[in-house]
């Protein structure tokens, strides 16, 4: 369906109760995905928590129409999409984790590895229809790292720290 040109996608999220940061960086792949074939557009949860962590996360930046009056992000989201094998977006990725977060070099590495194994293995091998007939073509890859900003917490640490 999502590869069929001018097709109207809507995604209802208003039953959504809980959500977690993967299916975020899930659903922005495939709405990426949807916007660059037709016309996407959808709801927000009516839970206001699952609708603040949305609005919060960056999950609408980079879209051509988002909701009015969103706030500032309190979350990062960094997401790429592509058809071949970049070493250089695998690094990209666990830069920004390295930056965003106490990862070590050494699972940095690892990860960076094993991102360009995975879009390799995906270009390769996933390809939807007999290997014979589509071999090297593959699908579209999607990698994405969430942080989530914990300003609270750094408040609080320095609010303790001054007494």
């Amino acid at each position: 369906m999502l590869a069929r040109p001018n097709t109207r996608v809507t995604l209802d999220m208003s039953g959504i109760k809980r959500l977690h940061s993967d299916a975020l960086l899930l659903m922005r792949a495939v709405m990426k995905t949807a916007a660059r074939r037709g016309n996407v557009g959808g709801n927000l949860p009516t839970n206001p928590a699952v609708t603040a962590k949305i609005e919060q996360s960056g999950f609408f930046d980079g879209f051509a129409q988002p909701p009015a009056d969103l706030p500032p992000p309190t979350a990062m989201m960094l997401s790429a999409s592509r058809k071949r094998v970049y070493s250089t977006i695998a690094a990209q990725l666990v830069r920004f984790a390295m930056n965003n977060s106490s990862v070590s070099h050494d699972v940095a590495s690892a990860s960076s590895q094993t991102l360009v194994e995975a879009m390799t293995n995906t270009r390769a091998h996933a390809s939807g229809r007999s290997l014979g007939k589509r071999r090297g073509r593959g699908r579209r890859w999607y990698a994405g790292v969430y942080r989530r900003q914990l300003n609270e917490v750094f408040e609080r640490a320095s609010v303790s720290g001054r007494e």
